[in-house]
């Protein structure tokens, strides 16, 4: 399914713990806007709720976080990041 969807539009997702301590940012490959009005972005987590990694973890907890898409200049350095 991967390489039948191109391009991919891979998004650098901020988020901050609820205790505001720390900060993250991934990337992710499974990131798209859905709609515009209202400006609706959906974000593929790996994994489940269950467990949730960091990126999850602070979104459930705060319900807050910043998606910047990067274009293809960007692309390396998102490899940078996981």
């Amino acid at each position: 399914m991967i390489s039948g969807i191109v391009p991919r539009p891979i998004g650098f997702v901020s988020t901050v713990s609820a205790d505001g301590q720390s900060t993250n940012l991934a990337p992710f490959s499974y990131t798209q806007m859905v709609n515009h009005d209202p400006p609706v972005i959906v974000i593929g987590f790996s994994g489940g709720s269950s467990q949730p990694k960091n990126t999850l973890k602070n979104i459930l907890e705060t319900k807050e976080c910043t998606v910047n898409m990067i274009n293809e200049d960007m692309v390396e350095y998102a490899s940078h990041c996981e």
